[in-house]
């Protein structure tokens, strides 16, 4: 007899990192094959502005939630009840309530973050410290490394598991478009928001020398989330009167994988706080391209410095120029770095990689209670 597992998670759309590897656990045949599955949408955000952001409008759907919560788990009557939880702020209340909602059932709970700055919030507030500890009192926690757990350790149940799932990604089966330009081809794949650092690439390029110019070439990719952001980017690039930096806007499937296995270098110059486990890495790893990215989160943990990439320390401008610089000049350190990406992703980011991985930490809380 199978065990029973309840999955309450935000599925796309908006589409966003969570979302993504939430669809993958939706449409996993392997996980239904452990396990007697019910799933529930939980997401209220119509699109990426609406993320984490309390809006009067949606207290109608969260009602609605909440009923179909009850409602599925009494039916259902689940061994286990995983909830997609978000770490902070008013996501993070409207996820608490439906924790507790399922404890006061009787419920056996794990959650799964993809997040983090508990630790900074809870160092600042004794009351926000009482709360964490009030809502994860008898929860299970998966997090998405190892790395991440200092975040929740002073706040989580001790005597529940606290096990991490490294993210892994599908990757489409055909062939795409791969010819490397002679021109140096780095990719920024990702939301405009400012701490994301599209800004710090654009002014990066500024500062790389004339004589080398002509031996590159930028694309942007992503959605907007902040239209005066955006524009500052446009400004950036007008001003500077860059020819060699293009605006592609948000991409996805087939056109998004063709972006990137046509270019040679990913770059992410992400200063995002509660940056964890960035997917868009994963996926120029998969697409056999180096990484230059910064030490947030568990980034240092997929890319090796010196192996499959370069981490910058102490983000800036001058000091992406001169990681870009270094790729520019040396094109057989872009091919070591981007073969021993691939190998590294095959190894332990493909999707075969995640649903093994999520099935052992669920089956280790199963066999705990």
């Amino acid at each position: 007899m199978k065990y029973k597992v309840f999955f309450l998670m935000q599925l796309p759309p908006p589409i966003h990192g969570a979302s993504i590897v939430n669809q993958r656990i939706f449409e996993s045949t392997i996980l239904k094959d452990n396990f007697e599955t019910k799933f529930l949408n939980i997401t209220l955000a119509d699109d990426l502005k609406g993320i984490g952001k309390f809006r009067m409008q949606k207290l109608p759907s969260y009602l609605k939630v909440v009923i179909a919560v009850v409602v599925q788990y009494i039916k259902f009557k689940p061994d286990l009840t995983y909830i997609t939880m978000s770490p902070i702020g008013f996501a993070f209340l409207k996820d608490a309530f439906v924790l507790l909602l399922v404890k006061a059932l009787g419920g056996q709970i794990v959650i799964h973050l993809h997040g983090k700055g508990i630790r900074k919030r809870t160092q600042k507030s004794r009351t926000w410290r009482f709360v964490y500890k009030f809502v994860l009192r008898r929860v299970h926690i998966i997090h998405l490394s190892s790395g991440l757990f200092g975040d929740i350790e002073t706040i989580r149940d001790s005597e529940t598991k606290l096990l991490s799932v490294p993210n892994g990604i599908k990757i489409p089966d055909k062939k795409f478009f791969c010819n490397k330009n002679e021109v140096l081809t780095f990719i920024y794949l990702s939301n405009f928001i400012p701490s994301k650092g599209a800004d710090i690439l654009i002014k990066a390029c500024s500062l790389i020398p004339s004589n080398l110019q002509s031996k590159f070439q930028v694309k942007l990719i992503g959605g907007t989330r902040d239209e005066q952001y955006s524009n500052y980017i446009d400004n950036l690039i007008s001003v500077n009167k860059f020819e060699n930096i293009e605006i592609l806007g948000a991409v996805y499937g087939d056109e998004k994988y063709n972006a990137l296995s046509s270019s040679s270098v990913f770059i992410l110059p992400t200063r995002y706080p509660n940056e964890c486990f960035p997917l868009s890495i994963l996926e120029a790893m998969a697409s056999k391209l180096a990484v230059i990215s910064t030490n947030e989160g568990a980034i240092p943990e997929i890319v090796d410095n010196g192996h499959t990439g370069q981490i910058i320390e102490d983000l800036n401008p001058l000091s992406l120029a001169d990681s870009m610089i270094k790729y520019i000049q040396n094109p057989e350190l872009v091919r070591t770095h981007s073969s021993n990406g691939k190998a590294k992703f095959d190894e332990n980011f493909t999707i075969s990689n995640f649903e093994n991985n999520l099935i052992f930490c669920i089956r280790q809380i199963l066999k705990s209670n």
